[in-house]
């Protein structure tokens, strides 16, 4: 087995050696960037076999537990880590394609280590299997998050940036005393150390405090409603390619982070109508407040944040049918939000617009843009025979069996969303326009084209991905005691 900090340590390397290889040739730096990103891809990919043979705990410095002791840092690999790991992968290598353009020659050595350190800090979070480390890893992901936001220098990505950084600041407050209360009370910071003492104490009122703290400082760091504020205005001001990357990441670090705690260290694998009533809400405001959106991107953000309400309405219904459609529906969101913001930041990168009603016309100019926005429309919308309809159809299936008006709503959003999408769709691609352009390069188009190819082959066969990787995943989120016996095996005598 490969450690799964190599691939981390790798992240690592390559943020800080990218500026050495800019100082000794300038045109190098992208080719070595892909690469790494590339060799950082495979490593996390070939780390499947072990993932899926359960829980595999790697102790750093072999500082294994032993009977009545666990004292050293551990990370574990199972099929919820590889998952969300193999999505970091796979994005990180999109976003250094579709910046080479994008990125100005003599800003992309900082701008590419600012992806490495991104990707470093969310593979962290999903490989780490103590408190302590995900907060560390979380948190470097959020500071690289405020200088992607703030990357382009002008006065809206800098308020954007500001106003991430004051709510990250407040929601790391809130996590870290969140921790800091669960250690007083168990006297580790192991995940699976913490569900086992938790197991034995019960949910005494200290330890009920420190869920709502963990649970709000997460909450706002995945942007949920309410907690959604900084978000639209964040995602739209990024360079295009961050854009991509970090609203993947964002979901795969936030929401992941937000499962495995509820689930393990927490024992939540019933039916929670909290999440419930957040998916909901989620839901409805994401997508209300996106139609009536002329900015391109923060229209796409909001969105997103409907779109999140699926996965949280579906993990709150404490099902295994419910899990599977949340997972499963993160991998298709993630995919076809990626590709959507890929599509409108080649239409704004060529026109210089962002508002959607000064655009028009260019389907006969950027026919491959065109091409990728229509696949992510119909697939973030749910329309057969796209990715996004494999998804919602199981979690239209879960929420039927725990209330039928759950469905209701879940349908009536969907319904919005195409709406919308038929809209914006109709005023940049379609009518008369005063924008004359070219389509982008390929190495835009590229990372477009491979998503749209991802977004129709996982509709067309939704039962790979499911049998080799979500329902796994969902087994395992279901099962949090198989976590806890796995990790701290040898504990026990």
């Amino acid at each position: 087995m490969i450690p799964p900090i190599i691939p981390i340590g790798l992240y690592l390397f390559a943020a800080f050696v990218t500026p050495v290889v800019g100082r000794i040739n300038r045109n190098a730096r992208w080719p070595f960037a892909l690469l790494m990103s590339l060799l950082s891809f495979v490593l996390i990919a070939s780390l499947y076999s072990d993932a899926q043979a359960g829980y595999t705990p790697y102790w750093l410095g072999n500082w294994v537990p032993v009977v009545g002791t666990l004292m050293g840092i551990g990370l574990v690999l199972d099929p919820v880590a590889w998952l969300f790991g193999i999505l970091i992968g796979l994005f990180s290598v999109l976003c250094i394609m579709y910046s080479k353009e994008e990125i100005g020659d003599a800003h992309a050595t900082r701008y590419y280590s600012l992806v490495f350190l991104a990707c470093a800090g969310s593979l962290g979070v999903v490989f780490t299997g103590d408190l302590f480390n995900l907060f560390v890893f979380l948190e470097l992901f959020n500071f690289v998050c405020v200088g992607l936001v703030a990357y382009n220098g002008n006065e809206r990505s800098l308020n954007a940036s500001f106003n991430f950084l004051v709510l990250a600041s407040l929601a790391t407050t809130f996590l870290l005393v969140g921790i800091i209360i669960l250690y007083s009370v168990t006297g580790t910071l192991n995940i699976a150390h913490i569900a086992y003492k938790l197991g034995a104490l019960g949910l005494e009122p200290a330890s009920l405090v420190a869920l709502v703290l963990i649970f709000i400082g997460i909450g706002v760091k995945t942007s949920f409603f309410p907690l959604h504020t900084w978000m639209p205005e964040a995602y739209s001001s990024a360079p295009h390619g961050a854009s991509m990357l970090l609203i993947g990441m964002k979901y795969g670090t936030g929401l992941y982070a937000l499962l495995r705690i509820l689930s393990v260290v927490f024992g939540f694998v019933g039916t929670s109508w909290l999440l419930i009533l957040i998916g909901v809400v989620t839901m409805l405001g994401g997508v209300l407040m996106a139609m009536v959106q002329s900015d391109f991107k923060r229209m796409l953000s909001y969105h997103a944040i409907s779109q999140l309400g699926y996965m949280i309405l579906a993990a709150g219904l404490g099902t295994m049918l419910g899990m599977t459609g949340s997972l499963f529906h993160v991998l298709n969101h993630v995919l076809y939000k990626g590709m959507l913001f890929l599509a409108a930041g080649a239409v704004i990168w060529r026109t210089g617009e962002t508002d959607v009603n000064k655009m028009g016309g260019l389907a006969k100019y950027m026919p491959l843009t065109a091409l990728a926005y229509a696949v992510g429309a119909l697939s973030i919308s749910g329309v057969p025979p796209f990715n996004g309809f494999a998804s919602k159809w199981i979690i239209y299936n879960a929420t039927f069996q725990v209330n039928p008006l759950l469905t209701a709503i879940a349908l009536l959003v969907s319904a919005l969303t195409l709406a919308s999408f038929l809209k914006v769709f109709h005023a940049v691609f379609l009518g008369k326009g005063n924008n004359v352009v070219k389509e982008v390069p390929a190495t835009m188009t590229g990372p477009m084209m491979l998503l749209a190819l991802l977004c129709i082959l996982l509709g067309l066969f939704p039962d790979i991905a499911l049998q080799y990787a979500i329902e796994p995943a969902a087994k395992a989120l279901m099962n949090p005691g198989a976590y806890i016996s796995s990790v701290l095996a040898g504990m026990f005598g």
